[in-house]
């Protein structure tokens, strides 16, 4: 057995993330693989600011009689207009600029004259370059739009459209298999036979992996039988980056799950941590695809989900993996040394304290738990006021 710092050092030197190229409206959330320019200046051209008049500010020769031209420029339209001396064009919000305008007076401050086409404003109220979104004010052309590793968050994706860009390249987003063994499961909702359980494992990982932003998931429910697993193995490798089995993965009469990885191809980085609950806990790869066995009772699997497995996904797509951070406890915890404990915790901020029902077959504790408390090997009691290691969950 190896020790819980240990396999978490295999499992990030063997995840390698995988770069794509996708449409920029598949890639919401995702985060962007290389350095990005724009490829226009931003804005694309002089544009207004206000609905309001075009004017040039040092051609206007009495700020009280400006004559009015009957053109009126829309966001949108494509016929180039020319300013000229002591005139005004009617201009509105997002349209180009008539050439050698560089001045908008907003409406509001326009008296208009529609019996001599002029209009009057107090020069007070306007200066040179009132109202004008400057072209490449916010960018020039081949300036930094965004840096690699940045998360494509809806303002991002926004920034990238209205420059134009429509397909980007991306650390991939995992397609996950899970695989769910048990002669012994019932779908929730059927009759329970006598000697069978409830299968839960699939909708509870499953509602973990969407809400660390994963969708593309397939779900396989197999017997406990080599020829099965295998099978489901083998099919998962067809498509998945991720394959995560839950169940058959000790050392039992019934356990298949390290010989049908092994004989599917995926080479063994280890089996089995020196921690309580998910000591059984195996982590293979083949080329860019990953193995995760994890145990079959609910809370084992979670607490493994959580402590190994989030993390190798997202470090897959570059997402930021979950820090750990020290909190007060509160309370009194004993065990022996030589395995790590995960136990669910309440965390209010400041300090955390332990919940009843630690057992790995019981989830009542981890459905009001919002992290979990790593007890260190070597460590025998927590007491109040002892600072250790959680992390959060939800």
């Amino acid at each position: 057995m190896i020790s819980v710092t240990e396999a978490k050092a295999i499992i990030n030197a063997n995840i390698h993330p995988k770069i794509v190229g996708l449409e920029l409206e598949e890639c919401d959330g995702l985060i962007l693989a290389n350095d990005l320019h724009t490829p226009h200046d931003l804005p694309f051209f002089d544009n207004s600011a206000m609905d309001g008049y075009a004017i040039n500010f040092d051609m206007v020769e009495d700020f009280s009689a400006i004559s009015l031209s009957k053109k009126i420029i829309a966001a949108g339209s494509s016929v180039p207009l020319q300013i000229e001396n002591n005139q005004a064009i009617r201009i509105f919000t997002g349209a180009r600029l008539p050439d050698g305008a560089d001045t908008v007076i907003e409406q509001e401050k326009v008296i208009v004259h529609p019996d001599n086409n002029t209009i009057s404003v107090s020069k007070a109220e306007v200066f040179n370059g009132k109202n004008v979104r400057l072209q490449g004010s916010e960018l020039n052309e081949g300036g930094l739009l965004l840096p690699k590793g940045s998360k494509l968050t809806p303002a991002a994706i926004g920034l990238l459209s209205a420059s134009g860009i429509n397909k980007l390249s991306v650390y991939k987003r995992p397609v996950v298999s899970l695989i769910i063994t048990g002669n012994e499961l019932t779908h929730p909702g059927e009759r329970l036979p006598y000697g069978h359980i409830y299968e839960s494992n699939s909708f509870m990982l499953k509602a973990a992996l969407e809400k660390d932003g994963i969708m593309d998931i397939t779900i396989y429910r197999v017997e406990d039988n080599l020829t099965d697993i295998k099978d489901a193995i083998e099919d998962a490798q067809q498509s998945s980056d991720f394959i995560i089995l839950t169940g058959g993965v000790s050392v039992g009469d019934y356990d298949f799950v390290q010989k049908a990885a092994t004989e599917s191809g995926f080479e063994e980085h280890f089996h089995k941590i020196k921690q309580k609950p998910g000591k059984p806990l195996l982590f293979s790869s083949k080329q860019n695809q990953y193995l995760f066995g994890l145990p079959g009772n609910p809370g084992s699997a979670l607490t493994c989900y959580y402590m190994y497995v989030q993390d190798a996904l997202l470090q897959f797509f570059q997402k930021s993996v979950n820090q750990s951070i020290i909190a007060i406890f509160e309370g009194n915890f004993t065990k022996k040394t030589g395995l790590t404990h995960f136990l669910k915790g309440l965390y209010d901020g400041k300090a955390v304290k332990d919940l009843a029902a630690q057992e790995s077959y019981k989830l009542m504790s981890f459905a009001i738990a919002n992290c979990l408390i790593e007890v260190p090997e070597e460590c025998e009691n927590l007491k109040t006021g002892d600072a250790v290691k959680i992390q959060l969950i939800s």
